[in-house]
């Protein structure tokens, strides 16, 4: 990301990237530890910086968005209510790992402009799956 961010400055490219998705199909929206450091990583060396995560399985089975939208705390940083969301969906394979970095980040606010040809190509994935 360093890298990115001096050769696009080198040629004078004033675009910047502003976060990263991940996509992981059944297993909900929350982040790994490795997505933990990862974000956190970016959010050094680049801010404002979000880690989004999509899971299209759930978004097809709902029949609606399904995506959350992170930042990491600062290290060494503890949340005042420093629990895990009880609504959030996480397999069982994957409680561990969420458990041990669940306080490491926190959700943002996610708005969803959704068009007529989403609700239709929603519908369309609906029936087929």
């Amino acid at each position: 990301m360093v890298k990115y961010i001096s050769e696009s400055e080198k040629a004078k490219r004033m675009e910047n990237d502003i976060g990263w998705y991940r996509s992981h199909p059944g297993c909900g929206c929350w982040l790994s530890g490795i997505h933990v450091d990862t974000q956190m990583n970016n959010q050094q060396f680049q801010d404002p910086f979000v880690a989004v995560a999509i899971d299209p399985n759930h978004m097809v089975s709902a029949g609606k968005i399904d995506i959350g939208a992170f930042r990491t705390y600062p290290p060494n940083y503890t949340p005042p209510n420093a629990s895990a969301s009880e609504y959030q969906s996480i397999p069982l394979s994957k409680i561990e790992d969420f458990g041990v970095h669940a306080n490491q980040y926190y959700p943002l606010d996610v708005e969803v402009l959704k068009l007529s040809l989403d609700t239709e190509l929603l519908g369309l994935l609906w029936n087929k799956y």
